[in-house]
């Protein structure tokens, strides 16, 4: 039987490579976040309709590069969004501004991803 490998001691030091592939990301993630926090600020001001933010969210989302998980945090928002524009003639159970906050929570995730 080999030994298993040992670990690398420059696992413990910071790998410039990977910073700069980081920032890098987060340099090709301004362009659609601004686009994104754009739609989002005509929403909020009633310029938008909560259809025409969800497309241009959609319309976004593939000109970044994030963790999976933000692509599926980002649908289960606009999912809600969608609803509460569906439902809010019938039901104030669904509020468009807790998830317009949510989706403002997300921009900031993603902008330091």
């Amino acid at each position: 039987m080999s030994e298993p490998a040992k670990p690398s001691h420059r696992g413990n030091q910071a790998d410039p490579s990977h910073h700069v592939a980081d920032h890098a990301s987060n340099h090709a993630n301004q362009a659609p976040l601004r686009a994104m926090r754009d739609a989002l600020d005509r929403h909020r001001a009633g310029a938008l309709p909560a259809e025409a933010l969800v497309r241009a969210w959609r319309e976004q989302a593939p000109a970044l590069t994030l963790p999976p998980v933000f692509g599926q945090a980002m649908e289960e928002l606009l999912r809600r969004l969608e609803m509460s524009a569906v439902f809010a003639q019938d039901s104030c159970s669904f509020s468009s501004t807790a998830v317009t906050d949510q989706l403002e929570r997300w921009l900031a995730k993603a902008a330091t991803a």
